[in-house]
C-alpha cells in the first residue's frame, strides 16, 4: 500500500512539473485557476453544447443554428446573425472588481459593416433595466472593438483598429480596478481611467455571439473565448493569442485538485 501511495504521489508530482515546464517554454500568461471564470475553446466539433474548459461547469447551449467550423486553434463556431451560445447566469462575473474578457473573432458581415452593436461575449441586456456587468464587441463606435462595463453608470473604451475587415482578430478588454483597456491582436490600443468601481449584477446570461436576451448578433466566426476575474497584462494577452487557451485549461483542471497554484510567470 505504501508503495502504491508513493507511486501515485510521484505520478502527480511529475505531471505537475511537466505542465509547468510546457507553460514556461510556451510563454503562457500568468494566472491562477481561481482567476478563471469560464473558458470555451469551441473545439467540440458537433452537438448542441460548447464545453467549459475551465472546469467550472458553465456549459454553453447553442441557440439558433451556429455551425461548427475550423477556427484559429482547432474548431470554432460560425454565427450567421441570428444565433448565439447561452452560457447561463454566471455569478462569477457579477460585482467584479477586476475583469478580462477575450476571444478570437472574424467579422463576415461585409467589409466595414460593423456600424451597429454586435457582441463577441457579454452579460448584459438593457431591455431588462438591470444593465448587466459587461459587454465586449463592436459597433457602438463604428468598426472598433469596444469594452463596456456598467456599475450604476456606463463606461466604455474603443480600439484604434477596425475589426470588421474580414480578417481574424484577437480581441480583449480588461478592468484593473482603475482603468478600462482594450487590446487588438495582442497590443493595447486604448485606456480609459474611470477609478475604482464595482461591476453591476444581473440575472441575464453570459452569451457568446449576442447579448443575453438574443439581440445584437455577431455575423462571422468566434473562437477561444474566456473570462477571468482579474486583469491580464498585455504580455499575458499576447501569450494567449500566440499559444491558445488549451495550456491554460490544462493547468486549470489540475489546479482544481490543489489548494493553490500561485501564478505562473510569463517569460
Amino acid at each position: 500500500m505504501r508503495t502504491l501511495m508513493l507511486t501515485r504521489k510521484t505520478i502527480a508530482f511529475a505531471s505537475t512539473i511537466f505542465v509547468v515546464m510546457i507553460l514556461a517554454s510556451a510563454s503562457i500568461a500568468e494566472f491562477s485557476p481561481d482567476d478563471v471564470i469560464g473558458m470555451w475553446l469551441l473545439d467540440d466539433g458537433n452537438g448542441e453544447v460548447a464545453k467549459d474548459a475551465s472546469g467550472n461547469g458553465h456549459l454553453g447551449q447553442l441557440i439558433g443554428n451556429p455551425q461548427w467550423v475550423a477556427g484559429k486553434f482547432g474548431g470554432a463556431l460560425e454565427f450567421d446573425g441570428d444565433d448565439r451560445v447561452d452560457c447561463g447566469d454566471i455569478d462569477g462575473v457579477d460585482g467584479f472588481t477586476g475583469l478580462t474578457a477575450l476571444g478570437w473573432c472574424r467579422w463576415d458581415g461585409g467589409d466595414g459593416g460593423l456600424t451597429a452593436p454586435a457582441r463577441v461575449v457579454s452579460k448584459q441586456d438593457p431591455n431588462k433595466g438591470d444593465k448587466g456587468p459587461f459587454s465586449l464587441g463592436s459597433g457602438w463606435n463604428a468598426h472598433k472593438l469596444t469594452l463596456w462595463i456598467h456599475f450604476g453608470n456606463w463606461a466604455g473604451v474603443h480600439s484604434v483598429t477596425n475589426i470588421d475587415d474580414g480578417e481574424w482578430h484577437h480581441v480583449a478588454g480588461t478592468y484593473d480596478g482603475n482603468s478600462l483597456r482594450v487590446y487588438v491582436d495582442g497590443v493595447e490600443e486604448a485606456e480609459s481611467n474611470i477609478g475604482k468601481v464595482t461591476g453591476g449584477s444581473t440575472p441575464e446570461h453570459v452569451a457568446i455571439g449576442s447579448d443575453g436576451f438574443g439581440r445584437e448578433f455577431w455575423k462571422g466566426i468566434i473562437d477561444e473565448v474566456a473570462l477571468f476575474s482579474v486583469p491580464l497584462t498585455e504580455d499575458d494577452i499576447s501569450g494567449i493569442m500566440d499559444n491558445g487557451l488549451s495550456p491554460l485549461s490544462a493547468v486549470s483542471e489540475i489546479g482544481k485538485l490543489a489548494t493553490t497554484w500561485g501564478r505562473l510567470k510569463s517569460r
